[in-house]
């Protein structure tokens, strides 16, 4: 199931707009690319057991939340690319065993 906000001028993240959607047991994705996030509030991915993919290029954010990954156990692809991303969390990552590809670049 995949779930794509990009390019919708979004400053936050509603929880709503990520729930899984009950009943389904396969991966998903989200793409909130190309918004104007500035902050991710440590929850917003939680109840997401199932991402696999998260792609937040291209926004403002400033840092990202410890604990923000924590329930994403399947995660493999994470972008943060081209935000101002100044501070992480020495255990961002911690949970994500299965994460094949980070990019923080142009940060």
């Amino acid at each position: 199931m995949n779930r794509e906000l990009q390019h919708n001028h979004l400053t936050t993240v509603p929880r709503r707009l990520l729930f899984p959607i009950v009943g389904l047991n396969f991966s998903c994705s989200r793409d909130l690319s190309n918004n104007f996030i500035t902050i991710l509030t440590n929850d917003v991915f939680q109840n997401n057991p199932k991402l696999t993919h998260i792609n937040l290029a291209y926004n403002k954010l400033g840092r990202l939340a410890p604990g923000l990954l924590d329930s994403a156990w399947f995660l493999k692809n994470f972008d943060a690319s081209f935000n101002n991303i100044s501070i992480l969390t020495s255990n961002l990552f911690t949970n994500n065993e299965a994460l094949e590809n980070i990019d923080l670049s142009s940060n």
